[in-house]
Formats: structure tokens, C-alpha cells, sequence
């Protein structure tokens, strides 16, 4: 320091050592200029905190310990207030004694003598850096927090825990709502949820706004959708206030269309398979019943057992939807045939045979290649057989026929008492799909012939479009 100031020429030793007193014992760096800028006093702070002294920082020597990538800038701005008589403030860093910069908050005050006329400057300098780096660390946490929030995949906003309305949404919920975030911004969370899901929606979100709760999460559909039915999961979050009551929910919406899709088409499918699996049993019963008695009840009945599991393997490989024709006559013709054999020709358009129908039309395929291998055109090694199918009419009422052809197979004649064979191709076939039958025992091999309307086989009106390509 540079010892006791006389401020107004009057002031006596014990006034002076309490200026002393208290200029030296104050939180901040002072200091003392006269009416041109110069620098002719600081407090105590100022030199433990520099290291300095007052020569070294009178005048315009407190530029030294400014940092080169400020200095410029201060020096202007302060020069500019000296000339004007305005207060000055300005933030920047100061080395410390250690060589460390740290920040400070710089105000500068003009004192007047009674004319007005400015005889002196006072100024102080408050450390900030702690608050600095506080500020810092929010901007970064808020940067942080907003880069999340807004490029999130998953749907994010906060909601007023008073009203429950939204006060900010980002691009990836109004995506998933199908909405614009103004459009949000001016409704409730429960706005945007199918009043089915509300009310469970509504319990717990009281809960959460009377601090009962602190988390919640909840499946629900959406209503505010340009899909016909979507729904997420949503999870909310208490933000507490400083007493630690919730004020703000923050809530995450994640798109979990697609898994309840899947959910719902596996509980049809599970029903589908349930039905398929009783069917399946009583063809079963029906072949052991039709069966027994014979011969080789054994061998028979678990070919016949065999030719079903392969029908099933084709419904199956298709989802449950049904077989494709030419995949289910392959089925059961492979049983007798190598898979590349050209002994079997199959032509026709493309028809998707339903579930229902296919357990039955194979049964009756198989029955006619077991015929054709013991007794017909599979019986020698020149025979071949000719399958091929086609789709005739009006649209709302076409007619599917189905044709079966041996050629060049032994001499065969019609035979004196009916087999299984001829209850399924004949009987069951014709009364499954009110169907005209006709069995030809001809010396130039047998021929087997369905017709039936379109919608018996397929399970559904209208010819199948997807391909009119030969199999």
C-alpha cells in the first residue's frame, strides 16, 4: 500500500486506520485512481493476490498482470470511461501470485467534488471464477441436455405437473403423434393418448403430482396418430423443485407399434395353430379308422401319417396362410419321385390353396401317386403322369378344375372293391369342396378329375393375381 489517504484533507489518524481497516480486509481487489486513470492506490488483496507492489502497478502498471488475449480490450473500454465519466464494468482474468489466471468482475466508480467535477475513480475487483465455472458447466450441461432431448430417436418432452400440458417436445415425438410441436405445446399429455388408455394414464399421473410417486410407466395406445393404431410405452419422471415437491414430468415415449402388431399376430397365430393341431387329430383319427383292418395297417397308416406332416411342413413354411398348389401336389409326389424326376409334369396359375383346404386336397394327391406307384404310370419306368389345374369364369363365381393323367403305364382295369384311396379322392374330396368327381379307368392309364368352385380351395372369392406363370 502506499499508506493512509487523506481523502478530503481533514481526515484524522483514527479515521484514516479504519479506511485502512476496512479497504484491507474486504473480500475484493481495490483500488484508487485519479481524474486521468492513473492507478496511485490498492488495497491489501490486491498485492497478496499479484504479488506485486505499488510501484510496480501504479500508473497504468496493473496491465502486466492482465492476460495478453484480454488486455486490449480492457484497456480500451476503461480508457473509454475515464474520458466520459461513466462507470465502468467489465469481466476478465488476472494472474495470481502462483502465475494462475482467474476471473473477476471489474466496476469502476467516479467520485465527484462538489462542482461535479470527477477527482478520483474507485474500483473493485470481485473473483468470479467459481461462479464462471458454474455458468460454464450449465451451458455445457445444457448444451448437453438439448443435444440429447432434441436428436433423441425416442419421443422426449416435459410436462407441467399443474395442468400436465406440455412445455417442450422434440422432433421425435411430434414425428411418432404425427403432429407439429405448436400443435403440442397447446394440449395435455393425456390429449394425445386413445380414451381407452386415459384413465390409467390419469392414476398415475396424480400420483406422481402428489409426490407419491416418483416414477411411472405405462402401455398405452396413442390417438393423436396418422396411423391407424400405434401405441408406446411411456415412462415419467418426477423433476423436483427446491423443496423437493415435483414441478415438472419428464417423459419418454418410445413407438412399440410393431411388437403389439407382433403380439396380436402371434396370439391369431397361436389360435390358428390350436385349430390346425384339433384338425389335424381327427384326420388322423379318420385315416387310423379307414385304415385298420388292412393287411399292412402298420406301413400304411404311417405313410398316410407321413403324406399329412409333409402338408403341414408346406402350411407352415407359409405361415399359416395356406400352401401354393404346385408346393403341395410337390409335397406328396416327392414321396415317390426323385426331386429333380420328370415323371411328374405339373402345370397351371398360380393358386394359394387355404389351410383348410389343403390337409384334404393332399390326402387326396397322395392317394392318387400310391395308386399310380403300386398299380399305375409309377408302377413301370416309362409311365409319367401329367398333373395340371386351372381357374375358369366370372370373377365372383370361378371354377377351379383339377386334372390328373397317366401315360404309358400297364394295362389297368377299374377295380372290384373301393380302398381308403377311393373314400378320399371320391367321397371326402367331392363333399369338402362340393365338387364334381370323375374317375376314369382307361386302358391308356387312369385319369382323376376335380372340379369345384374356386372359393372351396382358396377359402376366399376372386382368382389369385400374383402370377399367371405355369408351375
Amino acid at each position: 500500500m502506499s499508506g493512509p489517504i487523506n481523502l478530503s484533507g481533514a481526515v484524522t489518524r483514527p479515521h484514516a486506520d479504519m479506511f485502512a481497516t476496512l479497504a484491507d480486509n474486504i473480500s475484493q481487489l481495490a483500488w484508487m485512481a485519479d481524474s486521468s486513470g492513473s492507478i496511485f492506490w490498492y488495497n491489501k488483496r490486491w498485492f497478496d493476490y499479484t504479488g506485486t507492489t505499488l510501484e510496480q502497478m501504479q500508473g497504468w502498471g496493473w496491465t502486466k498482470v492482465h492476460h495478453p488475449d484480454h488486455v486490449e480490450r480492457v484497456v480500451e473500454r476503461i480508457r473509454n470511461s475515464f474520458e466520459s465519466g461513466e462507470p465502468w464494468e467489465d469481466t476478465f482474468p488476472l494472474r495470481s501470485v502462483n502465475g494462475d489466471f482467474r476471473w473477476f468482475l471489474s466496476r469502476a466508480m467516479p467520485i465527484r467534488d462538489a462542482g461535479g467535477e470527477i477527482i478520483r475513480w474507485f474500483g473493485t475487483n470481485t473473483d468470479i471464477t467459481e461462479q464462471q465455472l458454474i455458468e460454464e458447466r450449465l451451458r455445457e450441461s445444457e448444451a448437453t441436455f438439448r443435444a440429447m432431448f432434441n436428436t433423441s430417436s425416442l419421443g422426449k418432452a416435459q410436462v407441467d405437473v399443474g395442468s400436465f400440458r406440455f412445455t417442450r417436445v422434440n422432433d421425435a415425438l411430434c414425428r411418432m403423434l404425427g403432429a407439429r410441436s405448436t400443435e403440442l405445446l397447446a394440449v395435455t399429455l393425456p390429449e394425445v393418448f386413445h380414451p381407452a388408455s386415459r384413465a390409467p394414464l390419469e392414476a398415475g399421473l396424480a400420483r406422481l403430482a402428489s409426490g407419491e410417486i416418483a416414477a411411472f410407466d405405462l402401455e398405452a395406445r396413442l390417438a393423436a396418430s396418422d396411423r391407424e393404431r400405434a401405441w408406446a410405452q411411456i415412462t415419467l419422471n418426477t423433476i423436483p423443485d427446491e423443496q423437493g415437491m415435483p414441478y415438472r414430468l419428464a417423459a419418454v415415449l418410445v413407438d412399440v407399434t410393431e411388437r403389439k402388431l407382433a403380439e396380436q399376430r402371434n396370439l391369431v397365430l397361436m389360435r390358428e395353430v390350436n385349430h390346425r393341431a384339433k384338425n389335424l387329430l381327427a384326420v388322423v383319427q379318420g385315416i387310423a379308422r379307414q385304415t385298420v383292418g388292412s393287411e399292412d395297417f402298420e406301413a400304411q397308416f404311417l405313410e398316410r401319417v407321413g403324406a399329412l406332416a409333409a402338408a403341414h411342413d408346406v402350411i407352415v413354411d407359409n405361415e399359416w396362410q395356406g400352401a401354393t398348389l404346385d408346393g403341395l401336389i410337390r409335397s406328396q409326389t416327392g414321396l415317390f419321385t426323385t426331386p429333380h424326376s420328370r415323371r411328374v409334369a405339373l402345370s397351371g396359375p398360380h393358386v394359394l390353396v387355404s389351410a383348410d383346404a389343403s390337409q384334404m386336397l393332399a390326402m387326396a394327391i397322395y392317394e392318387l401317386a400310391t395308386n399310380a406307384v403300386k398299380y399305375g404310370a409309377l408302377s413301370n419306368d416309362t409311365g409319367q403322369v401329367e398333373i395340371a389345374w386351372s381357374v375358369s369364369g366370372a370373377k365372383d363365381s370361378q371354377t377351379f378344375t383339377l386334372r390328373w393323367r397317366e401315360i404309358d403305364g400297364p394295362l389297368i382295369a377299374k377295380p372290384e372293391r373301393t380302398g381308403f384311396g377311393s373314400v378320399v379322392t371320391r367321397k371326402l374330396v367331392a363333399s369338402m369342396f362340393d365338387a364334381a368327381i370323375e374317375a376314369e379307368f382307361r386302358p391308356a392309364g387312369f385319369a382323376w378329375t376335380l372340379e369345384c368352385p374356386l372359393a372351396k380351395v382358396t377359402g376366399r372369392t376372386g382368382t389369385e393375381k400374383d402370377s399367371e406363370t405355369p408351375a
